[in-house]
């Protein structure tokens, strides 16, 4: 047991730290862009999950049994410029509480705060419900919202979290991880962001959406104003049928680039595959592989590190992460459809007759593009220079042959081309015959 001296000389410490922090965000520190409310050492979460906050170490930590304290700490963000994190663990604040106005008030008046982290334990607790208020006034400010270990089924907090998801449509990255949410919790959360153009990670990990829930993230995947590129919804009860919900929601989104399903009740074979490859390259013409989806580029569907996905669709991927769109399209195309099909331009003619004359051009040009990213190779590392993997079978590198394909369009294109001239005649308009012209 500490002795009375030992114990006053610890509080005069804790006082002394707590007053180093307070002065450092009143007098606007440059050194420090994210303050820390509660002790990150009282969290295994908030340690786990440390790669949300910033690396560069310029955070301080507050935590104080004096309400009064947080009241000065508002005050002192409230003219602050310089913070931009702010980060909750919850559990072992005890002098916060929703009847402190004068910390919340002052959060209000801070403009440069754009991320909230919370460290909750169940439920969402009445400071972090406080805090996520102040920003549905705040709403354009907020950048990145976070929120670790809440149960979101319980109390109030799930009410209070869409409305701020509704109001914040400046929103680019919201990650709701081990918090509970099943299917019932997260329709309100994806209509409450439908629509927020600058959203471009969401991210539902460790919960229970199950497949029902994968019905309402494709609806927000297919809207055309979707922008997210990174979509986790590892360990959530998934099963092959949410899967392919997913994959074919992909067919026409042309923003999403990486998709972690690891950890979630997917049989690891061929059939879990089929609908990414079929939304990454669908075959079944040349138009359905260039509407095809030539942005995914990384799918994790297994759990470890070993179960890699199947050569077809990592090859696709592999493909989709070229930046020229144009050249994916245009690789996809003669690797699926060596000898190309003439005849559609023909079935393009019944209104314009001509039309079939006319697109012969276009073949030939669009083989003339296709030479200019494919010229011949003589070597491997040639090929890589061209993004070409040295690990590609032999018929696929051929179908990087351009000139052959040329010639056998051509000769498809010249011997389904309908007879549109009548015969030569050796007569004139008149009926006399035509004087033969000496050479």
């Amino acid at each position: 047991m500490l002795s009375k001296r030992r114990l006053s000389a610890a509080t005069r410490t804790i006082d002394n730290n707590i007053q180093k922090v307070l002065q450092k965000i009143e007098k606007n520190n440059s050194k420090v862009d994210e303050l820390v409310l509660g002790d990150r050492l009282f969290s295994d979460t908030f340690n786990r999950f440390r790669i949300e906050l910033s690396s560069s170490g310029k955070d301080v930590t507050f935590n104080s049994s004096e309400a009064s304290d947080f009241s000065t700490l508002g005050a002192s963000i409230a003219t602050n410029t310089n913070l931009t994190k702010l980060s909750i663990v919850e559990s072992v604040i005890t002098a916060l509480d929703a009847s402190n106005r004068d910390f919340y008030d002052g959060l209000k008046q801070n403009s440069s705060i754009n991320y909230l982290f919370f460290n909750c334990r169940d439920p969402l607790g009445e400071v972090a419900e406080e805090i996520l208020k102040v920003y549905q006034i705040n709403g354009s400010q907020l950048h990145r919202l976070s929120i670790m270990g809440a149960n979101l089924r319980i109390g109030s907090g799930h009410t209070i979290l869409v409305t701020t998801l509704q109001r914040c449509t400046n929103l680019k990255y919201i990650r709701l991880c081990h918090c509970n949410i099943n299917y019932v919790k997260l329709l309100p959360i994806v209509e409450a962001i439908r629509g927020h153009s600058s959203l471009e990670t969401l991210s539902f990990g460790g919960n229970s959406i199950r497949s029902t829930g994968c019905t309402a993230l494709a609806a927000l995947l297919e809207d055309p104003n979707c922008n997210i590129n990174k979509l986790p919804l590892y360990q959530n009860r998934i099963d092959e049928e949410g899967t392919t919900i997913i994959a074919n929601s992909l067919a026409n989104n042309a923003s999403l680039q990486k998709l972690d399903l690891h950890n979630n009740p997917i049989p690891f074979d061929q059939t879990s595959e089929e609908p990414f490859c079929n939304a990454l390259c669908n075959t079944t013409s040349i138009n359905s592989i260039h509407s095809s989806n030539h942005t995914l580029e990384y799918v994790r569907l297994y759990p470890g590190l070993s179960r890699q996905v199947g050569p077809e669709l990592r090859s696709l991927l592999t493909l989709n992460k070229i930046e020229n769109k144009r050249q994916v399209a245009i690789r996809k195309i003669l690797l699926y459809h060596p000898n190309i099909d003439m005849k559609p331009l023909f079935d393009m003619a019944s209104e314009d007759e001509e039309w079939s004359l006319k697109g012969l051009p276009y073949v030939v040009a669009w083989f003339e593009r296709a030479n200019e990213i494919f010229p011949k190779v003589k070597n491997k590392r040639e090929l890589a220079n061209l993004g070409i993997s040295q690990t590609e079978t032999e018929s696929e590198r051929e179908s990087y042959d351009i000139d052959p394909k040329k010639l056998s369009a051509i000769f498809q294109f010249t011997r389904a081309m309908p007879l549109s001239f009548a015969a030569a005649t050796p007569f004139d308009d008149e009926g006399k015959k035509k004087k033969r012209k000496r050479s």
